[in-house]
């Protein structure tokens, strides 16, 4: 830290170097100078930052270096058209020519050097914007928070994350570069021609002064709405956008339905609202440029008003005007880069609140003080005195519930209940999903578990992947006629030989599939990737009967898997697990043996 302050003052010892000498200097010294001070200060202060990514590192050298390019190239062209200004006036016909000679090689410099800046500065941003969204993205995907964001599950503070990841992220690094570079960009554009101008009037560079602070003032004062506007309006458009999203992954249920009229008024009222906003943004962004025009229209006359007399009276030539006019705008547009850009800059703080929000959530969840379920890895499972809450309290569900599915055969268990009692939140519980409560959980590690939902997962993929997953690159290699092999014993035998490409073929399997052959596709998996112990919620609810068996026998002969749990209303289950828990609401609960559960069930 201490050397890196050195380098930072060190640097700006150089700067002020720099602008004390930049009266005698040319514009080529003053180009290099610059050019050198920007590499050397970009190197010190992005060395610890940019450790190990030398390819940033070097574009932000190159970048700054260009930067500081560009704004000699600049000051140089100023004095090229002064001289031209003036040559002009004087009708001296062949230092004009001259000048246009020195003119077109500067301009033939400055091309070149321009491209590659934007060039430079885009893949410069591409680059961040990778990095930064490969760590919310790592973030998102660490701890279950994807599932603790959810909207459906724990959490709806944070709304549609997949826009935030994917939209917010890029904007943050597109517009964040670009106002860091145009800030740099103007205290160069400052530094150098404050000088010119301060030279020709320092009259003119006073009423500069004023005019901006005025200026800055008021613009930062109208713009201050735009800001809620802009968040606003983001989150409504992205409202908008997960309707059409839900109205395609609901096509088939909304088609059998006849819902078309419905999800058209839901969607255009999401529209509605986005565009009620939009229309807010109009009337204050017009006004505001209504006012951007106004400022930098009247700027223009500001020169003329302060040095129109000094020309007519011979103390300025016409070549120094033309100059001190040049000179005036890049300072103004240097001291009034809010002005300018205030719309995109309350677009941007909208867009810094939303990120910020997501990055505390990631990082930071702000989880209840509450008593919580400790979960313990062990063999088998076992719930000691267990108290289940919903996630936020409101509920409960269970209490000091104690059962052991560890000894002897008795590793099956069946929960049952009336729907909607919270069957499905024991099995979350075990999951380590829900953890609102007290007691212990032991069960075996995650990675030994599977869990198959009423409406199996089907990842993007092949068929393979749908066969493997989630283990796919963990298990070896798996021959075809050993994936054939395991279909057959779920009655899936023919599914390769139905696509063109066979364990290869890609599809939307969700789609393709029925209910019933995703169930047993999912069932599938615990042959492939063993797993010790299984967690079926309604797994086989789309199964004719003898599907079902089949499904529950190929596990039981299955030696690696030693236990499982389902939750299900089919009284047929009960013969293939060994406990069966009844939930009875209000944390009242049974235990019973499957005959017991059966005779109950026929009584009822």
């Amino acid at each position: 830290m201490v050397s890196l302050i050195d380098h930072v003052l060190k640097g700006a010892r150089c700067l002020v170097s720099t602008v004390a000498t930049l009266q005698e200097a040319s514009g080529l010294q003053i180009l290099a100078l610059l050019g050198v001070l920007g590499a050397s200060a970009s190197f010190a202060a992005a060395q610890e930052r940019l450790q190990g990514r030398w390819r940033q590192w070097w574009l932000l050298a190159l970048l700054l270096f260009l930067l500081f390019c560009v704004t000699g190239l600049n000051v140089l062209l100023s004095y090229v058209f002064r001289a031209i200004d003036n040559v002009l006036v004087e009708k001296n016909a062949t230092e004009f020519y001259a000048q246009l000679g020195v003119f077109g090689a500067a301009l033939a410099v400055a091309v070149p050097v321009i491209s590659g800046y934007r060039y430079v500065r885009l893949t410069l941003g591409r680059s961040w914007r990778q990095a930064l969204t490969e760590l919310f993205l790592a973030k998102y995907l660490q701890n279950r928070s994807f599932y603790l964001l959810d909207s459906n599950s724990q959490s709806t503070d944070v709304d549609n994350p997949d826009q935030r990841i994917s939209e917010d992220v890029d904007y943050f690094t597109k517009v964040t570069l670009d106002f860091l570079l145009d800030i740099l960009d103007s205290v160069l554009n400052l530094i150098s021609f404050s000088a010119i101008l301060w030279t020709t009037s320092q009259t003119l560079t006073g009423a500069l002064a004023v005019y901006a602070l005025l200026g800055t003032s008021l613009a930062v004062f109208l713009g201050g709405r735009l800001v809620g506007l802009n968040y606003e309006q983001i989150r409504l458009q992205a409202d908008f956008r997960y309707s059409l999203v839900h109205v395609r992954d609901n096509a088939e249920a909304i088609a059998f339905y006849g819902g078309e009229k419905r999800e058209q008024g839901e969607v255009t009222a999401k529209l509605g609202a986005a565009l009620s906003n939009y229309d807010k943004l109009i009337i204050w962004e017009t006004g505001l440029d209504a006012y951007q025009q106004a400022f930098f229209y009247l700027a223009r006359l500001v020169p003329y008003f302060v040095l129109g007399g000094l020309y007519f009276s011979g103390q300025v030539d016409f070549g120094t005007l033309g100059q001190a006019q040049f000179a005036f705008s890049m300072v103004l547009s240097s001291v009034t880069i809010i002005v300018s850009r205030i719309q995109d800059i309350s677009r941007f703080s909208a867009g810094i609140s939303r990120l910020g929000a997501f990055w505390e959530a990631l990082t930071e969840p702000q989880e209840p003080e509450a008593a919580r379920i400790s979960t313990v890895e062990g063999s088998g499972l076992q719930m000691q005195k267990m108290t289940l809450f919903t996630p936020d309290g409101s509920r409960l569900l269970l209490k000091d519930l104690d059962m052991a599915l560890a000894e002897g055969r008795q590793r099956r268990l069946l929960v049952v209940g009336s729907s909607g009692i919270g069957k499905s939140s024991v099995l979350r519980a075990v999951a380590g999903l829900w953890n609102r409560g007290e007691g212990t959980i032991v069960r075996p590690p995650s990675s030994q578990m599977l869990f198959l939902p009423q409406r199996p997962y089907m990842p993007l993929g092949d068929l393979r992947t749908q066969l493997l997953y989630p283990s796919e690159g963990t298990l070896g290699d798996q021959s075809d006629e050993k994936l054939e092999d395991v279909l057959d014993r779920f009655g899936l035998r023919d599914l390769p030989g139905r696509f063109e490409g066979g364990f290869s073929a890609v599809q939307d399997w969700s789609r393709v599939l029925s209910l019933g052959e995703q169930q047993r596709l999912a069932a599938a998996r615990c042959l492939t990737t063993q797993p010790r112990f299984v967690v079926l919620d309604e797994a086989t609810s789309a199964l004719p009967l003898a599907a079902e068996r089949t499904v529950y026998e190929q596990f039981a002969s299955e030696p690696r898997i030693e236990g499982y749990v389902s939750v299900g209303h089919r009284v047929s289950l009960a013969k293939y697990h060994d406990v069966v828990l009844e939930l009875q609401g209000e944390g009242r609960w049974r235990l019973m043996t499957p005959s017991e559960y059966e005779a109950t069930a026929s009584a009822r």
